[in-house]
């Protein structure tokens, strides 16, 4: 399932996972997602959640208000996703196609979480004025004005003196290190 993920996306459910455990969850929901979210805060995602000011801090701390606060979860690398996340993904995946993106990316999993308007993330969005209509159509106009201000290579090359050839734009890189530690969904494992 994670194997269309960018990089960006991928490292915001290694947060995600984090972030549940530090919460002491027993799995990862969409409140994690969404803080995993605001914890990458680089590209598409992070230029929305700084156009109304979203800070790591305060979506913590609304979440902890909202579904509580229990002891940290020691191994975090083996807590599954749960039916909500589960969710929220499988919809990130839907937006993705929706834009004809190959990948899913940080604002596929944004989309994602804001489809279930019945979760904490959703609510927490929401009530910062993130509506899932509105943050579609901001998505579309960011990735027009990124397109306008650096149009993208036909074909991208690499170090001819490297084995790794050239590859095509929009063709996806290759992620992970050869031997890095990885659960079974090929996703980095988080630290305890």
């Amino acid at each position: 399932m994670f194997e269309r993920y960018t990089d960006r996306a991928r490292r915001v459910l290694f947060f995600a996972r984090y972030e549940a455990g530090q919460l002491g969850s027993r799995s990862v929901e969409p409140e994690h997602l969404l803080l995993g979210l605001v914890r990458e805060s680089s590209g598409v995602a992070g230029r929305i959640f700084a156009s109304v000011r979203i800070a790591l801090e305060d979506i913590r701390e609304e979440i902890e208000d909202q579904i509580g606060r229990n002891e940290r979860v020691a191994d975090m690398a083996e807590l599954p996703i749960g039916p909500g996340a589960q969710q929220a993904l499988e919809s990130a995946a839907t937006e993705a196609d929706r834009f004809g993106d190959r990948d899913v990316n940080a604002e596929h999993l944004l989309l994602g979480i804001l489809q279930d308007e019945d979760s904490v993330a959703a609510s927490v969005l929401n009530a910062r004025g993130l509506q899932l209509d509105a943050v579609r159509a901001q998505i579309f106009e960011l990735r027009r004005e990124h397109s306008t201000e650096s149009p993208a290579p036909s074909v991208l090359y690499s170090d001819p003196s490297t084995k790794s050839g050239s590859r095509r734009h929009g063709e996806p890189r290759a992620r992970g290190r050869p031997g890095a530690a990885t659960d079974g969904a090929g996703l980095p494992r988080a630290r305890a």
